[in-house]
């Protein structure tokens, strides 16, 4: 996350699939509700539209696992008085990722207990709200860009839209043929994957949540990098950093060790070393940017490496100043892991470097005269 993330312009449309889903849970959490409340006339009272209550209805017909989502909605609708209570309140408080990013973050804690004791009512929980993800977001949700209900199955969000969207706007080279970036670690993006910054397992009713989406590359998705990793303290955002409320971008540098060209994350304001800890260690970034350094700088040692064999001759410490920062003017910030190969040519082009590069070459050169390569 090294620049700033912008917001999909879907974002509309994916705030306003949450307050449905938080109406909808929050109306099953009714005393007064139950499993033969739930019906097509009673959801579009409910939501207060009749676009959006036949798109629920028609949803909980869908099957999951064989079974059709109605079955999780009736048995959260049957759940006791105490349970009702209890899922109410959780639902309140975990369906508002913004509220925890207050200037006193530590006394507002997202609520990590499950909020139903029964395995079985909180599966259907799980199931029913991941499903907005899973089948709705695929398929389509009835919003438009601008948050508007909408029929139009042209007009609704989908997963692909929203995808597309959010690597459009992240591409410094709007070129089709462009290669693109991971937003989150700067490398190649390959196959995108939208990641939920706080895991929907965990959090189901922040399955769709605008502020909780975010497209990133395989490596920074899955495991041993983020995986389903937390990204909050027991229920504390305070040493955390978060893609959209509190970005990262420009709270930390990249420094590269010329002895082992190790990178080290440094934090530019103290308050923010914990959070960069944190983002380090949920991305594996130093290990990873670590390595991409090497390989780019075995890429720089073959290149001089060549030009001596066609020169038939060791490099002077002219040519060899030259050809790095050559090397250096055809950075792109454009390109995959532009900010780790320009902290690398900062090390590797400076005149203390000169002395080693000149050893390096030389010995490489004695070695394939030696062997007759040259």
């Amino acid at each position: 996350m090294l620049k700033p993330i912008k917001y999909s312009n879907w974002k509309r449309a994916l705030v306003a699939c949450q307050r449905m889903m938080k109406t909808f849970a929050l109306w099953l959490c009714n005393p007064a509700v139950n499993s033969h409340s739930i019906a097509e006339a009673e959801l579009i009272k409910v939501l207060g539209s009749r676009i959006e209550g036949q798109w629920l209805w028609h949803f909980l017909g869908r099957k999951d696992s064989k079974k059709p989502l109605l079955i999780h909605a009736s048995r959260l609708a049957d759940l006791n008085i105490a349970d009702k209570t209890n899922l109410e309140k959780w639902i309140v408080e975990t369906s508002d990722i913004g509220g925890y990013f207050t200037l006193v973050p530590a006394v507002h804690l997202l609520p990590v207990a499950r909020p139903l004791p029964v395995d079985e009512d909180w599966t259907a929980l799980q199931k029913l709200m991941e499903a907005f993800y899973i089948k709705g977001l695929r398929d389509g949700l009835p919003y438009s860009a601008n948050g508007t209900i909408t029929e139009d199955r042209n007009q609704q969000v989908t997963y692909k839209d929203f995808k597309s969207d959010f690597l459009q706007l992240h591409k410094i080279d709007s070129d089709p043929d462009a290669r693109e970036v991971c937003v989150v670690c700067a490398s190649e993006l390959g196959k995108a994957h939208v990641d939920h910054w706080v895991g929907k397992a965990e959090f189901p009713l922040l399955s769709v949540c605008a502020h909780n989406l975010i497209p990133m590359c395989d490596d920074c998705n899955e495991a041993p990098n983020k995986g389903t990793g937390k990204v909050h303290t027991g229920g504390s955002f305070q040493e955390w950093f978060h893609p959209y409320q509190r970005p990262p971008a420009g709270k930390f540098g990249m420094k590269l060790h010329p002895a082992d060209l190790e990178i080290e994350l440094q934090s530019i304001d103290p308050s923010d070393a914990p959070r960069v800890a944190n983002l380090n260690t949920l991305f594996n970034l130093t290990t990873r940017w670590s390595k991409e350094a090497r390989a780019e700088y075995r890429k720089v040692q073959r290149s001089l490496e060549r030009r001596q064999v066609e020169k038939k001759a060791v490099l002077t410490a002219q040519e060899i100043d030259k050809a790095l920062l050559d090397l250096a003017k055809n950075l792109c910030e454009a390109e995959p892991n532009y900010e780790v190969h320009t902290a690398l040519y900062q090390v590797i082009c400076a005149p203390a470097r000169l002395i080693a590069w000149q050893t390096e070459l030389k010995n490489d050169f004695d070695e394939k005269v030696a062997s007759g390569l040259v």
